[in-house]
């Protein structure tokens, strides 16, 4: 309980992610505290001009952000014809994820097998719970076959 006119405690938020910054919404800012912020709260003096006490609640919001670079860490898998892996960061517990596949080449007759019109390409993309630390296999195709992928016209 703080008294009308008296400074309040600061606050400190800390975590265990390095990069973790925070976040904050207060419900009642006639206390003298600011609606939002982020970082840090600061000692503030207190506003209650009534007889009643003033109950304010203040939730605070961790984001932890990979990289420290203060937005989201893009990571690009091209193809290389062989496996590639990533690993999780620390503190990251989902990663969105975007596969886009290229539009197929039309065929050529080859022997007793007639060409056809190459595919579309196709995007798709999704969320992935993932742990701390958890190796992924990322495996990209290829005009060489590689994981699917293959020259126009081959069997």
């Amino acid at each position: 309980m703080v008294c009308n006119g008296a400074p309040t405690a600061p606050v400190t938020f800390t975590g265990t992610v390095a990069g973790t910054t925070f976040s904050w919404i207060n419900n009642t800012p006639s206390i003298g505290l600011a609606a939002t912020g982020t970082g840090d709260i600061a000692s503030f003096n207190a506003i209650n001009t009534g007889t009643a006490p003033v109950v304010a609640t203040v939730t605070v919001t961790p984001t932890f952000t990979s990289g420290g670079g203060g937005g989201p860490v893009t990571q690009t898998f091209n193809y290389t014809g062989g496996l590639q892996t990533f690993t999780v960061p620390a503190g990251v517990t989902s990663i969105s994820i975007g596969a886009f596949g290229a539009q197929g080449t039309s065929g050529t007759p080859n022997g007793a097998q007639a060409g056809g019109s190459g595919g579309m390409g196709a995007e798709v993309s999704g969320t992935l719970a993932v742990t701390p630390g958890q190796v992924l296999n990322i495996y990209v195709g290829g005009q060489d076959g590689f994981n699917g992928g293959g020259a126009a016209g081959a069997p």
